[in-house]
């Protein structure tokens, strides 16, 4: 897919809560990337992927992004965030 090192670190860091919504502060204070950054390119690009979405409590990992990272998928991943 293309992925650089800080989608990854973006990417996996989503994977890491299981299903839950993290907030553009938290991603910026774990993986020291700018949420300049996080917004104007990481989000788009993972988004336009189907790696990610937006809710209203943050962004979660989609049942896409945990097979590309070759992970288990939680149970506590909603159903409507499946791209099949």
């Amino acid at each position: 897919l293309g992925l650089t090192v800080d989608d990854r670190k973006i990417l996996k860091l989503l994977c890491r809560a299981k299903g839950g919504a993290i907030g553009l502060n938290t991603m910026e204070a774990t993986t020291s990337i700018e949420q300049i950054t996080i917004r104007g390119v990481i989000e788009p690009y993972l988004m336009r992927k189907d790696l990610i979405r937006k809710t209203h409590r943050g962004r979660v990992a989609t049942r896409k992004a945990y097979v590309h990272l070759d992970l288990e998928i939680p149970l506590t991943v909603p159903p409507d965030l499946d791209d099949e």
